[in-house]
């Protein structure tokens, strides 16, 4: 679809009112809370488009600033309606009305009037946690509501009020007003924003709960139905058993998350949210009504017999939220009273028992209920205690970790691939503790991407509403490509294919120390002393809230250490070290895997209390276990084979296969993971493993060998020949013993893989596709029955091994040899869309001003024959950095691109095209004096080059003289121009010996001005200038003949000398254009580019650009034939962007490996002799090679780049299906 039927189909669609408002209103004591909203809002739906709406009645200037840094939040000052206040108190009942602020909950009726501002509100009360992305509430309009409840009790409508209204049905099930959604097709609701306040006053002496009351009546009224919103799902109590997975938490009455200490501890994130809006300047609550000490404060005080105060229908919990597979199931809820403990999973009893408060209860029923949960949490204990940054505390130990950020690996030679692995291997060989190494397929997150580059854009841009319109476009476009299709294979079987990205990860985790000595607690956990002695300190031991303190200084060390360890290896590979933010990521999204939607970032941090140690000044740290727990979401359940995790996002089908057997390996070559890496579906894959001493690894060599050989000789003994896998056991062995006697060690080794989806049927095709590859290529592989938890928990990034069942003992050269850290990463992570990869279909992105903000070149070349594809690579990158906010000027000495305004209409009036020809109105339109008004030092410099090139002089000649002494003599005239440099010459004085030289000079530029196209050289000083403002501006010049790429300078025609002087002229255009101040990204490309090594300026203007363009936030494209076209090594050096096409010539090709930094082997010539148009080797901005082919998308942009006249065949406004016949066109 072309994109102009997209913008005309947006435009027509256009409203005035914004889409989506958050509404909540505040006072000075209670911003806080809005703001923790507010912060959830944007945190759980980063990339939709909304506004939060907060009318406060009184803000302090600090809270003012600080809830103005919350992204798209708009604050108004809030009046009521004039004698509202005054009427209203003193018709209310006494008590809880007594000033405008008791009022504020009537601001409900303002949800209104914003919808002559917004197509949906939604009303939020400000004591709401956010949990989840609520977006789907705006499918709750016109009107939508939830119920007003108190767990199973629905209160009623008369309950709204202090004595029933006549008229009105007061039986009838009451709506709760702390969540509202409207959108402007609610029938006249216009009228019901008078109506509120009038029935307000109306009625005030029998409201109980002011607004709601008012709602119920307004409902009868106007006969309008609300849609049920789930109140589970979206308003659920604090206190109720499904809190922990509702989106929506609310805090309502008296139980407030920052006054009451259980529900404190029940809801971290709250507190992680709160200290956000701290760090932005905003005012905190009042603390001295709160202890976070621990999650079981209150309870120890029915232990000791102290009295519990309590409310008729108010129940006190505990709560372990999103729960997970380590022991404490799903979600289990602690009731508590004077007379009973009892244990709810699900809502269900699960252990109860009464006890008095005379009784010694805490020996008799708190041990039982230990009993209980210890057997709960007997399979699996959970492995992670605290993390900060890359250091993890576990159980066990201690571990760093980092990202290896891969290294190209397809375009190395053999040698080159043996030093990689070579490198690697040494890496994990000096890694004497554990490692485990995760291999995490990421999707790439196209449509993220993508809507930035028009989000980011100045809404006021002219090309705003295409950029966005565009955008979508492709987006759609690839969502398309991604369906699963089916097609015919070779050998005419039907298969089925898509072309979804997925990315990788590798993700290593190095144990820093292992814990020699354990907690107390757990050696002494089963005494049951210890618990008469201290049943807090075991409580708390059993349920996750243990004494495991964390001194900050160790943290710091370890940090230390992380970063000496990333130092002593940089020269093997590439190690990042992660942050929280990775981390939080990196937990999420294991229960999440197979999901359509990914796990997010949303800046968790793990709780914990701090505590100074005054004698040694450092900080204590105490982890809060439990709040770790909340990132594992989910229901686990075994399912033949396979686990099934059900979330709120949806059901997570995993299955884990491990290895067994391998074959006979030879590397390079038997890079089997990295193979996996080309399914189009994600696998990931974990290799743990624990290092052998030298010694270990000799004894252990030494009895396989002997095991091996002995089986081989008993073989013989009975004239019988040993199996194949004896042989290749054998061969296996030796390559071991190869190794340990080279000082190198073993280690013992689990490889295994997780194959995710969000169903069993697609599961269950994905694992066959997987165990038969590798039964294909001789592995041993198995789906363990009984150990998919077990496998699961080795998933986790900081856990140990939870089986010896499948451990090898293997080589750490065959470890490395499995592909890890390869990479098939090409692009920028930001950027438009301008291709994909040729293998795997990756996408790939491109935002050239990239490379100026990192301080590097935005400079780019393109290389390859004629009619690959060069052209209208260069036309597309230009055209897509215009569209989303920059400038372009175009050389276009072939005057190829004349059709672009008729081929792309939507940017009509922002194309310009100065089309020079030898017709009287453009003379001395390229007079250097006319280019270089505002710089005569300049405006000279290019003259005296232009003369020079002119006339081919050389320093010696006494022309060569003249010249540089008229140029001086210039700066003294009023009016300056060629004509004029001219004159001087002529006015040279007869007794001067170098007269006849300049009268000769003179008399050949003379000769020049008035012939062809010469004559736009020669001005007169008072022709007008040619400016270059516009979004795209194309210059051209009719009739060059350009010359031949190999003729020799000296061998160039007058006509073609003439040319090559006109294209040095017209690039200094690139330099002026360049230079001009903008804030937004300029881009300069040259087709012919090679011409520009031809001539001083225009190897002047080379370097110019590639070196000085980053400062004027200014890229350039050269578009030629061959890498020889670069003038200096100098400035080969400082190009960023590569993309080399198919050539022809064997030598070219090895110079296009030599440019790309790629072995010069045989694969790597013959990849490039061999590209399809369109295709080309591309390096990128970080240095990555691949293979890339370009992808215009829409086919008006495919039209426009063809640069050959077709035949009348197919219809004007018919797109292009064959996109290679454009590519071989241009």
């Amino acid at each position: 679809m072309p994109i102009q039927e997209n913008v005309m189909t947006r435009v027509t669609s256009v409203t005035h009112k914004k889409k989506l408002a958050w509404f909540m209103v505040c006072s000075e004591n209670i911003i806080f809370a809005a703001a923790n909203v507010a912060l959830s809002l944007n945190r759980h739906m980063p990339d939709k488009e909304f506004d939060i709406v907060i009318y406060y009645t009184s803000l302090s200037r600090q809270n003012r600033n600080a809830i103005l840094n919350i992204k798209n939040v708009i604050v108004r000052e809030f009046h009521f309606p004039k004698d509202f206040i005054d009427k209203m108190l003193a018709n209310l009942p006494k008590g809880r009305w007594n000033n405008e602020n008791s009022l504020l909950t009537a601001a409900h009726y303002e949800i209104f009037k914003l919808l002559d501002e917004y197509e949906t509100v939604i009303w939020l009360d400000s004591d709401f946690s956010i949990q989840g992305d609520i977006y789907d509430l705006v499918n709750y309009g016109p009107l939508g509501l939830c119920k007003d409840c108190c767990w199973e009790k629905i209160w009623s409508v008369g309950d709204q009020f202090t004595s029933p209204i006549a008229g009105y049905d007061m039986t009838r099930e009451s709506d709760l007003n702390a969540l509202i959604v409207v959108n402007d097709q609610l029938p006249n609701y216009q009228n019901l924003y008078n109506y509120c306040y009038e029935t307000s006053i109306k009625y005030a002496r029998n409201l109980k709960n002011l607004d709601q009351a008012v709602f119920q009546l307004m409902l009868q009224d106007f006969n309008l139905t609300p849609k049920e919103i789930p109140w589970v799902k979206y308003a659920c109590h604090c206190d109720h058993d499904m809190a922990g997975v509702a989106k929506i938490v609310h805090f309502g009455g008296e139980r407030k998350v920052w006054v009451d200490s259980l529900i404190s501890q029940c809801f971290p994130e709250w507190f992680r949210t709160h200290l956000t809006w701290l760090e932005y300047g905003g005012s905190d609550f009042d603390r001295t009504a709160i202890s976070t000490r621990s999650i079981y404060a209150d309870i120890k005080r029915p232990i000791l017999g102290s009295p519990i105060v309590h409310r008729e229908g108010v129940r006190d919990c505990i709560e372990v939220r999103r729960c997970n597979a380590f022991g404490v199931l799903p979600l289990f809820t602690l009731k508590k009273s004077i007379k009973t403990i009892q244990l709810k999973i699900f809502g269900v009893p699960c252990y109860e028992k009464k006890f008095y408060e005379n009784q010694n209860f805490y020996n008799i029923k708190f041990f039982k209920l230990v009993k209980f949960i210890k057997r709960s949490e007997k399979m699996f204990k959970f492995p992670i205690k605290y993390y900060d940054d890359n250091i993890i505390f576990t159980e066990d130990g201690c571990y760093g970790a980092f990202e290896i950020k891969g290294v190209d690996y397809e375009n190395k030679s053999r040698d080159s691939k043996i030093r990689v692995l070579d490198n690697l291997t040494n890496f994990l060989v000096d890694i004497t503790t554990e490692a485990k190494i995760l291999i995490i397929p990421t999707k790439q997150e196209v449509d993220k991407i993508i809507r930035k580059n028009y989000k980011v854009m100045n809404k006021e841009d002219p090309l705003a509403e295409l950029a966005e319109v565009y955008s979508e476009g492709v987006i759609d476009y690839l969502k398309e490509k991604e369906v699963t299709k089916k097609a015919k294979d070779e050998n005419g079987n039907e298969i089925e294919y898509s072309e979804k990205s997925i990315d990788y990860r590798t993700i290593i985790l190095v144990k820093f120390e292992d814990l020699s000595e354990n907690d107390m607690l757990k050696k002494l956990g089963q005494c049951f002393e210890y618990l008469l002695d201290s049943p807090k300190k075991a409580l708390d031991y059993f349920l996750g809230v243990r004494d495991n303190n964390i001194l900050q200084s160790k943290i710091e060390a370890f940090k230390k250490r992380s970063g000496a360890f990333i130092r002593q290896n940089e020269l093997r590979v590439n190690l990042k070290a992660l942050k929280n933010k990775d981390l939080e990521w990196l937990y999420r999204r294991i229960n999440k895997r197979g999901l359509e939607k990914e796990a997010v970032k949303t800046g968790f941090i793990p709780l914990a209390n701090y505590n100074l140690r005054e004698e040694t000044n450092d900080i204590e740290i105490d982890p809060l276990t439990l709040d770790i727990k909340c990132l594992f979401e989910g229901k686990i359940s075994n399912i033949d084979r396979a686990l099934k995790i059900s979330t709120e996002d949806g059901d997570s089908y995993q299955s884990f296969l491990t290895l067994t057997e391998m074959p006979d390996l030879r590397f390079p070559g038997s890079e089997y993971i990295f193979t996996t890496q080309e399914f189009n579906f994600p696998i990931e894959t974990c290799i743990t493993i624990k290092s052998l001493s030298n010694l270990e690894s000799k004894h252990f060599v030494n009895r396989s060998k002997k095991k091996v050989e002995s089986e081989i000789n008993n073989a013989n003994e009975v004239n019988l020949n040993a199996s194949d896998d004896t042989y290749i056991a054998l061969d296996e062995v030796r390559d071991m013993e190869i190794e340990v006697n080279s000082r190198k060690k073993l280690a013992k080794t689990t490889i295994s893989f997780c194959i995710s989806a969000d169903n069993k049927d697609t599961l269950e095709n994905n694992v066959s596709d997987v165990m038969t590859f590798y039964k294909d290529s001789n592995f041993g592989i198995q789906r363990s029955v009984a150990d998919q938890l077990k496998l699961y928990m080795e998933f986790i990034p900081g856990a140990s091994r939870y089986t010896e069942d499948f451990v090898r003992i293997m080589s750490y050269k065959t470890i490395a040899g499995t592909g890890i850290g390869v990479r098939r990463e090409l692009g920028d992570e930001e950027g438009f869309y301008l291709g994909e990869t040729a293998i795997v279909s990756r996408k790939v992105f491109l935002n050239m001003a990239r490379a100026c903000l990192e301080n590097k070149s935005a400079s780019a070349t393109l290389y390859g024959n004629l009619g690959t594809g060069k052209s209208f690579a260069a036309n597309l990158i230009v055209l897509l950095h215009v569209i989303f906010g920059g400038y372009a000027l175009v050389f276009d000495p072939k005057s190829e691109r004349n059709n672009w305004i008729k081929h792309l209409p939507w940017l009509e009036g922002l194309i310009s095209i100065v089309r020079l020809t030898a017709e009287e109105k453009y003379i001395g339109m390229l007079d250097p004096f006319n280019i270089y008004r505002d710089s005569i030092e300049e405006a000279i410099e290019l003259a005296v080059n232009i003369v020079i090139e002119l006339n081919k002089l050389v320093p010696k000649d006494d022309e060569y003289i003249v010249l540089k002494e008229a140029s001086v003599k210039i700066k003294e005239s009023e009016v300056k121009s060629m004509t004029r440099l001219i004159e001087i010459l002529e006015e040279y004085k007869e007794e001067d010996e170098l007269s006849p030289a300049a009268r000769r000079l003179a008399r050949k530029l003379r000769a020049n001005k008035e012939v062809g196209m010469s004559k736009l050289i020669f001005g007169t000083g008072k022709e007008e200038t040619i400016k270059f403002d516009n979004r795209i501006n194309i210059l051209q010049i009719d009739n060059l003949k350009i010359p031949g790429l190999n003729t020799k300078k000296e061998d160039y025609t007058d006509e073609e000398n003439l040319s090559n002087v006109l294209l040095m002229i017209m690039a200094q255009f690139g330099k002026k254009f360049a230079l001009t101040p903008r804030n937004n990204f300029k881009i300069v490309l040259f087709d012919e580019s090679w011409v520009l090594k031809n001539s001083v300026e225009g190897i002047k203007l080379y370097d110019f650009l590639t070196r000085m363009g980053r400062s004027l936030f200014t890229g350039c494209i050269f578009n030629g034939h061959s890498v020889l076209d670069i003038p200096s090594e100098q400035i080969k050096n400082t190009i960023s962007y590569k993309f080399c096409f198919r050539t022809d010539e064997i030598e070219e090709a090895k110079r296009m490996c030599e440019y790309l930094k790629i072995d010069v082997s045989e694969e790597n010539i013959n990849m490039i002799l061999k590209l399809d148009n369109g295709e080309c080797l591309f390096k990128d901005l970080d240095g990555r090679v691949g293979k890339f082919k370009f992808d215009p998308v829409f086919g008006d942009i495919t039209e426009a780049f063809n640069t050959t006249p077709k035949e009348d065949k197919k219809d004007e406004n018919e797109e292009i299906e064959n996109k290679d016949e454009v590519y071989e066109e241009s």
